[in-house]
């Protein structure tokens, strides 16, 4: 059965309430690998195109780095997809490693969803920068906290970890060891070829 605008909005209104209830609905929707990657494409173009925007819209001058990668809105789109993916992968991976029950595919739809609520409110911190500047930084503000939560909350639903606090922990702590892996290989690879 096809989804219609009015159940997307319920969900929405859902994942506000209710996170873990609204990951069990989102995991039930009947879409295919295909299609969910396609959703999760679809939002990181629209990201990256609201991103110019607001960079185009800032009176500020522009990070070096954030402005080379807004330079080009497909590049930035290729590069918020594939980051994405990476968190597709590792939310799985990793939840599987600390006893987790989740699927790839779950996995995927609700990495897709949290896109969807996020980009919404991307877009609403569009409307309120050329509206009403400062409630921006606030929309801004409350975007990080709703990340992080329902990012904890889906993940503990989508492996079945019944703790909140344990899972928030697990990820802080993967994403902390994987950074300093990171660091570790940029040195060693940059310190080889100096």
């Amino acid at each position: 059965m096809p989804m219609s605008a009015r159940d997307l909005v319920q969900t929405g209104q859902l994942t506000l309430r209710n996170p873990r209830e609204a990951a069990r609905v989102v995991m039930g929707w009947p879409l295919s690998l295909g299609e969910l990657w396609s959703v999760l494409a679809l939002t990181a173009v629209i990201s990256a195109l609201v991103a110019q925007f607001v960079v185009a819209q800032s009176p500020q001058d522009v990070d070096p780095v954030l402005g080379l990668m807004l330079s080009s809105p497909l590049s930035f789109a290729l590069i918020q997809f594939i980051g994405l993916g990476i968190l597709v992968l590792l939310t799985y991976v990793l939840g599987r490693q600390f006893g987790g029950k989740g699927s790839f595919a779950g996995t995927l739809a609700l990495i897709g969803w949290l896109q969807v609520i996020l980009m919404v409110l991307q877009l609403a911190q569009v409307a309120a920068l050329v509206l009403l500047p400062p409630l921006a930084l606030m929309i801004s503000l409350f975007s990080v906290v709703l990340f992080a939560w329902l990012l904890t909350s889906f993940t503990a639903e989508l492996h079945g970890f019944t703790s909140l606090i344990r899972t928030f922990s697990g990820m802080v702590a993967s994403f902390i060891g994987l950074s300093v892996l990171l660091a570790l290989f940029l040195v060693l690879v940059l310190g080889l070829e100096a």
